[in-house]
């Protein structure tokens, strides 16, 4: 029998069901998405970060920048792996390029490009009050070529600590083939909207605005990332929806990992606070050589956590490993 809320699901118009996949977070409602601001993001909000995030928001394409919290979860991860030589893809007005400035040492350097340098001047002036706007070198114009030179001069080959790429999702496996020679080993590379507000799982006739079908581009990349990988020398791809109970059951087998075959040296899966814990206390976690996640949004000073306890362990154990984050 169903229940009310499926009757209601059911009966819903076609033409409204879009607005389920295109929503700005996974989370169940909206009110959980603002409890989770109201109570751990915005109280924690460096006062440079909230004035820019309040300017950017009467832009007219306000939606294309970083929410404040993962603004809140790069801030933190940066401090955490200590990291110093990074790199941003598309910058907006320069919301999560502040939250990176912000995190890193004095002496910090950002290589930041965008093919609109008047939406980084927005941002500018609130970077420069901060005074963090000398660790930023802004270049102006397409990635690719950039890195093609990088590439082509050798000396940058594994010297990014962090790169986070968050522009045009037709150019995503473009730039993950250049950037995974560019990411030091136990760096970290990170991709906005990879999941393009839920829409890479709408029907490819759904009715969506038109800036949300590049779902389509994000479907594409994201197989051509398990693909490269797989192709890779002693790299293999096991990709999995995990929340609690499924983390449960996966720790539970890698104590035999012949049962599952898991002793495999990539690693993919959805991420909470609890599975991040119990991963870190997983076995073959010492197996790996690359680690990707997907799902932070709302992620808690908890999950940051026990994601850090993951990548302690491996540096504890030898483990010499690319680690690269999908974002929501």
């Amino acid at each position: 029998m169903a229940t009310n809320n499926q009757t209601t699901e059911q009966q819903q118009p076609q033409a409204l069901r879009h607005q389920e996949v295109g929503h700005k977070s996974l989370l169940q409602s909206d009110a959980l998405y603002q409890y989770i601001l109201e109570t751990s993001v915005y109280p924690r909000e460096p006062q440079p970060m909230k004035e820019l995030r309040e300017i950017t928001a009467n832009h007219p394409w306000n939606l294309m920048t970083t929410s404040a919290d993962e603004g809140q979860f790069l801030n933190m991860l940066l401090k955490l792996i200590n990291a110093k030589n990074t790199m941003e893809i598309g910058v907006f007005t320069g919301y999560s390029l502040l939250a990176t400035a912000l995190a890193l040492p004095e002496d910090g350097k950002i290589l930041a490009m965008d093919i609109n340098r008047e939406n980084y001047e927005i941002g500018l002036p609130v970077i420069e009050k901060a005074g963090v706007a000398h660790k930023i070198d802004f270049r102006e114009g397409p990635a690719l070529p950039v890195l093609d030179q990088m590439l082509e001069d050798g000396k940058y080959h594994g010297t990014y600590d962090f790169i986070f790429v968050d522009a045009d999702k037709d150019n995503y496996i473009n730039y993950h083939k250049r950037l995974l020679d560019l990411v030091k080993i136990g760096g970290l590379i990170g991709y906005d909207n990879t999941l393009w507000n839920g829409s890479v799982v709408a029907p490819a006739d759904a009715p969506m605005r038109k800036y949300v079908r590049a779902s389509r581009v994000c479907r594409k990349w994201r197989e051509g990332v398990r693909q490269s990988l797989a192709r890779r020398e002693r790299l293999s791809f096991a990709g999995f929806k995990m929340d609690d109970e499924s983390t449960a059951r996966f720790v539970r087998y890698t104590y035999n990992l012949k049962d599952l075959d898991i002793s495999r040296s990539c690693w993919g899966c959805q991420i909470t606070d609890d599975g991040l814990y119990k991963i870190s206390l997983a076995k073959c976690v010492s197996n790996l050589t690359s680690i990707s996640l997907w799902g932070m949004t709302g992620i808690t000073d908890k999950g940051v956590l026990n994601l850090v306890r993951v990548l302690k362990f491996m540096e504890f154990n030898g483990v010499q490993t690319r680690y690269c984050i999908f974002y929501v």
